[in-house]
């Protein structure tokens, strides 16, 4: 793997235009929709407890197919123009590379079902397939943002729609849960003696539409307003959707980025992009206070809490049984074995906190990785902020900065961005995009001196 400038540079296109749109429209496709359930079951794992578990399930849907084909297109592609592919930042890719070995690892050693293994492999063999193609710019950074943001717009529709009306809007097609207040293990909130359903999207869980919103509402920041008002009507259908789901994490993580990156513009307060910081900050706390208030303080009191703190404490007893790891996906597998009572169906899921599950999943190599990622991460973004950028590129890196801390709140407090598709999609996409930016990161301006006939290299970007 030789590491080139872009795969489909600016100015000069390798491709003809037809594959090169046919590779744009698929990538594209995959963008949109990943955060769509539009998935087949395909197997799952005997474990013997007669439902479908989908920590220990296959599905393949659309999103697997317009990946693979779009990956095949491209290295084809690729092959037959003598183009070279690169895997940006090189320290990324490396990363990547080591992190999808040591999922893999676990499975080579762990007692289980081969079937479920070959499945496992072909979903993280298509994760790294993803990050070459965010990486190899078949789509600009922008296109990118721009698709991930609009999706999440509708994402937010759709769950203001499902709170108004207190049940679904019969999209089953598109993937939305049956909603309906007759399902007793729905989530819920209670407010004034009422008790309300919370907005699932089409997502699996409410905190899972949070945590796609809190970094959809951060993304929103880095595209360009092609028209008036467009960021505030993003905000404010966004930050109403986050609302509806009535996560705590997520808005939790939302607010600690919000609030870094209102610290770091607080001094600039003349300039119109960053009044708008602050206002969305001021808003966001009147959102959060809400929140806090309807579903109570008593953190330590509220069931949510509670379950956690039990998760935490399985989780390090099948740790201490299983230092090298249990094998990626088989938490809920071992959790009767380990909790010593009987649990009911919807009790078997993983520990509320992903580093845990690495460390219970994947061993200690796991979690240390898991924390070398991260702090690598928040390490080359902070690293740069004596670089001499652009504005554009300060204000990404900045924001960058801020969805990484998001991360971190997120993954203190649930497990979905490494235990579904789903999430592991949104980590990889935004990896790849801190891989790209790092790659591309150059100064403003660079002076060759070796030549005299040399030419200053402007950032146009």
């Amino acid at each position: 793997m030789q590491f080139k400038r872009s795969f489909l540079p600016t100015a000069l296109n390798p491709f003809t235009f037809p594959l090169n749109s046919w590779m744009k429209i698929g990538l594209t496709l995959v963008l949109v929709s990943f955060p769509f359930q539009l998935n087949s079951f395909v197997f799952q794992m005997e474990w013997g407890k007669g439902f479908t578990n989908p920590y220990l399930s296959i599905f393949f849907g659309l999103t697997d197919l317009f990946l693979l084909l779009t990956a095949t297109l491209f290295f084809v592609v690729g092959k037959k123009q003598h183009v070279k592919i690169h895997g940006g930042s090189p320290l990324y890719f490396l990363l990547v590379l080591f992190c999808l070995a040591l999922v893999l690892v676990p499975l080579s050693v762990s007692e289980g079902d081969g079937l479920f293994n070959f499945f496992l492999i072909i979903k993280i063999f298509e994760l790294l397939l993803f990050y070459l193609l965010v990486v190899n710019k078949i789509l600009s950074t922008q296109e990118i943002l721009r698709i991930f943001v609009y999706s999440m717009t509708l994402q937010a529709l759709l769950a203001l729609s499902q709170l108004i009306f207190q049940s679904d809007l019969g999209l089953q097609v598109l993937g939305e849960p049956q909603i309906s207040a007759e399902n007793p293990h729905l989530a819920r909130f209670s407010f004034l003696s009422m008790d309300i359903l919370r907005a699932y999207g089409t997502f699996p869980h409410p905190n899972i539409l949070g945590g796609f919103l809190c970094m959809s509402i951060l993304s929103t920041f880095l595209i360009q307003s092609r028209f008036k008002h467009e960021w505030t009507f993003l905000f404010t259908i966004q930050l109403l959707g986050l609302f509806a789901t009535f996560s705590r994490s997520a808005i939790l993580g939302l607010s600690f980025a919000l609030i870094l990156l209102g610290f770091w513009y607080f001094k600039k307060l003349k300039e119109k992009r960053n009044l708008v910081f602050m206002t969305l900050i001021a808003l966001f706390l009147i959102e959060l206070s809400a929140l806090l208030f309807m579903r109570g303080f008593y953190f330590f009191k509220d069931n949510a809490f509670l379950e956690r703190l039990e998760g935490y404490k399985l989780s390090f007893e099948l740790f201490l049984s299983h230092p090298w790891g249990l094998g990626f996906g088989r938490y809920t597998l071992m959790m009767g074995e380990g909790s010593g009572v009987a649990l009911m169906p919807w009790e078997y899921q993983p520990v509320h906190n992903a580093f845990l599950l690495a460390l219970v999943e994947t061993g200690t190599q796991g979690f240390l990785l898991a924390i070398l990622v991260l702090g690598f991460s928040l390490y080359s973004l902070y690293k740069r902020r004596n670089d001499f950028l652009s504005h554009r590129k300060q204000l990404r890196r900045q924001v960058f900065f801020a969805i990484v801390l998001a991360f971190l709140v997120l993954s203190s407090f649930d497990h979905y961005l490494i235990s579904l598709e789903q999430g592991r999609l949104l980590v990889l996409l935004f990896f790849s995009l801190a891989s790209l930016f790092a790659y591309e990161a150059l100064p403003v301006y660079k002076i060759r001196t070796e030549a005299p006939q040399s030419k200053i290299q402007v950032d146009l970007e």
